[in-house]
């Protein structure tokens, strides 16, 4: 047992690292067949800076070994944002898109008329 929890603080702590080291940008965790094409689109036309991390399908789901430092539930798109949190489920992250990043005209803002209800 407590070399499985040393192993997942090692991991943890690489994990970190690597969030410190690296630029502050998106990072999507995506599956070619999944929802993440939906989030893919959507970064690309905001011009948003995302980075693509591919995740294997095979090791998606609850007890598969792929995100779950992310998401607990394994599923892709799982995006991680600049400040480290992160969201799950592709309209949620492309409605966080079309907010944060207005000018791309992905959707009314929220005080449009235009925007349903």
């Amino acid at each position: 047992m407590s070399r499985l929890f040393n192993r997942d603080v090692q991991a943890y702590d690489a994990l970190m690292k690597k969030r410190a080291s690296s630029k502050k940008k998106y990072r999507l965790y995506h599956a070619p067949g999944t929802g993440s094409a939906l989030v893919h689109a959507c970064l690309h036309l905001a011009k948003v800076p995302y980075e693509l991390v591919p995740v294997d399908y095979e090791a998606l789901g609850p007890k598969g070994t792929a995100i779950p430092h992310l998401n607990p539930l394994g599923q892709v798109p799982t995006l991680e944002l600049p400040d480290g949190r992160v969201m799950t489920e592709s309209a949620a992250i492309a409605l966080h898109v079309a907010e944060k990043f207005k000018r791309s005209g992905l959707a009314p803002s929220v005080t449009d008329p235009a925007r349903p209800i």
